[in-house]
């Protein structure tokens, strides 16, 4: 049996795409709510409020003991750009909103240098942000402010289920 819950952002799990544990992985859902037409609006990026975006997922296997939210931007000159590296978010959350941090969220460090959700900030034109969210079957043992290489690495062989949702945004 599966659970459901809605998460607010980011881990991108390019180590959900490079999962090689044995008996694969499940599908989670990713939905942006305030993304209409895909678009994330200026409250949660750099020259708005820089709140985190609520996320809702669907999926959730019985088994998942933490979650985990990368979120990058692949179209940034400098190469992927880390927004927001999270993990150890409680399963049991049912609805995140944008008040707030997601519960048990232990956050790594981004390439802004923070430990800490930092929304969309192309430097010009439309980018696209996309959201990995993978349910583990562990917390990490990992300390605030760890390497995105040590999460993606502290997950492989952990990951449930994962899934992306993809957004775009313009720098106004």
């Amino acid at each position: 049996m599966k659970a459901s819950a809605a998460l607010v952002f980011c881990l991108a799990c390019f180590a959900c795409a490079r999962q090689s544990g044995a008996g694969g992985t499940d599908a989670l859902s990713a939905e942006g709510p305030a993304f209409a037409g895909g678009i994330i609006p200026d409250e949660y990026a750099c020259n708005g409020g820089n709140k985190f975006p609520p996320l809702k997922l669907g999926g959730i296997p019985a088994k998942a003991k933490s979650l985990a939210v990368i979120m990058d931007d692949p179209d940034s000159p400098s190469g992927t750009w880390l927004h927001l590296a999270a993990f150890n978010i409680a399963v049991s959350s049912a609805v995140l909103e944008t008040a707030g941090a997601p519960q048990g969220a232990v956050y790594g460090k981004n390439d802004f240098g923070n430990d800490r959700y930092d929304g969309p900030c192309p430097p010009s034109g439309t980018h696209r942000y996309v959201f990995h969210v993978c349910a583990l079957d562990c917390i990490l043992l990992l300390e605030a402010g760890a390497s995105r290489r040590d999460i993606e690495s502290a997950m492989k062989g952990h990951i449930l289920a994962r899934g992306t949702l993809t957004a775009k945004y313009t720098k106004r």
